[in-house]
């Protein structure tokens, strides 16, 4: 058993975190794991001042929310490919917002870009032609 004061409990609190974030298979289908994987890697860097694993949790949290940029680009994809624009910059968005320095960020803003263009692009609806009024 792990006490508060445990010498164990530094290291535990740590591969607890890392056995859930190497436990996603895939980044688009496993976002509660990576939630809970940067919860408590946040939570082991607040507490944690003089941990012993200070510097792998920062590089885990960093992969992490990698993963979670990557999440949200993969969903926004999904939802372009099929037609859904809203679902797709919705989720574009949430990456960019929340991820802001992952490499997915990049893509998302590019795919963000070429839907607007796509839809300033496409000729609205002509209004309907009123119908001549007899004198």
């Amino acid at each position: 058993m792990v006490t508060k004061f445990s010498v164990w409990r530094d290291q535990a609190e740590y591969r607890i975190a890392i056995a859930r974030l190497r436990g996603v298979r895939r980044a688009d289908l496993d976002q509660n794991d990576l939630f809970k994987a940067r919860q408590e890697l946040q939570v082991y860097l607040a507490t944690r001042a003089e941990g012993a694993r200070r510097e792998e949790a920062r590089i885990a949290l960093r992969e992490c929310e990698e993963k979670l940029a990557e999440s949200e680009y993969l969903i926004g994809e999904f939802y372009r490919i099929i037609g859904q624009h809203f679902g797709a910059l919705l989720h574009y968005e949430l990456a960019i917002t929340n991820y802001p320095a992952a490499k997915y960020t990049v893509e998302a803003e590019r795919r963000v870009d070429e839907l607007a263009r796509a839809s300033k692009s496409e000729t609205p609806p002509k209004p309907a032609e009123s119908a001549p009024t007899a004198p």
